[in-house]
This record gives structure tokens, C-alpha cells and sequence, in this order.
């Protein structure tokens, strides 16, 4: 599986995934949202979903695609 050999290679390290895919960054300890090469929003996947901002709305359509 692609995301535990990701896993394993960056225990322990920092890393910066550049991702579209929310599945790709949902184990990030931080995540920047970015639009127009702008900061929107900043923080962990959990405060962002709180937040209720844009990254909220795509988790919840990303989570919405598994219920369906």
C-alpha cells in the first residue's frame, strides 16, 4: 500500500505533501489550505473541520463519497 510505505519513509522526519487528495493528507499532524497562492486556512485536520470553512465543506463531500 502506497500510504504505509509514505508512513514508514517519514517517521520521525517533517515532510511537506503538496496534495489534492484528502485521503493523501488526512494522517498530516498540520495542514495549510491554500487558494490562490494564498493561506486560507491553517491548523490540524480536526480544528479545520471545526472551523467550518472550505476545508470543512470538502471533508464533509469527501466523507459524503463513503456513505453513499
Amino acid at each position: 500500500e502506497v500510504m504505509a510505505a509514505i508512513r514508514e519513509a517519514v517517521e520521525g522526519k517533517t515532510c511537506i505533501f503538496i496534495a489534492h487528495r484528502l485521503s493523501t493528507i488526512s494522517e498530516c499532524s498540520q495542514v495549510v489550505v491554500m487558494e490562490d497562492g494564498k493561506i486560507e486556512e491553517c491548523g490540524t485536520k480536526e480544528e479545520l473541520i471545526g472551523a467550518g470553512g472550505g476545508f470543512s465543506q470538502l471533508w464533509q463531500e469527501y466523507c459524503a463519497e463513503f456513505e453513499a
